[in-house]
């Protein structure tokens, strides 16, 4: 599983959904943009919370060239978008590399947003 939206994008309630994804598929992990530091922390606390080890969150750093950052798109089993602020040019990125999203639209433009491009 991998989001790479925003950290301010992640609610609880979604990263409940998750953690819960983690623990029923055996051997899977959630690849997450980097944050900073006191993000992922934070992350790691709240996943070992809800009985998800740290070692499942694994945090990708930026890749400032296009090509290698496209490329490792291709290593996304299933891309977990953000319901209430969806992801825009990282849902792009996903689309583009030819990988399956998953998009649950809401009830206002910016959670709609990817369903319209998938």
């Amino acid at each position: 599983f991998a989001c790479f939206n925003r950290n301010l994008k992640i609610k609880p309630e979604v990263f409940d959904v998750w953690c819960n994804l983690l623990k029923k598929v055996p051997g899977s992990v959630l690849w997450l943009r980097r944050f900073h530091q006191r993000v992922q922390d934070n992350l790691i606390t709240e996943a070992e919370k809800r009985g998800v080890n740290a070692s499942r969150l694994v945090f990708a750093g930026r890749i400032p060239d296009r090509i290698k950052h496209a490329a490792r798109h291709g290593h996304i089993d299933l891309y977990l978008d953000t319901p209430l602020f969806g992801g825009h040019s990282t849902l792009s990125d996903v689309i583009a590399a030819d990988r399956p999203p998953l998009v649950l639209p809401g009830d206002r433009f910016s959670s709609r947003v990817g369903s319209s491009m998938v």
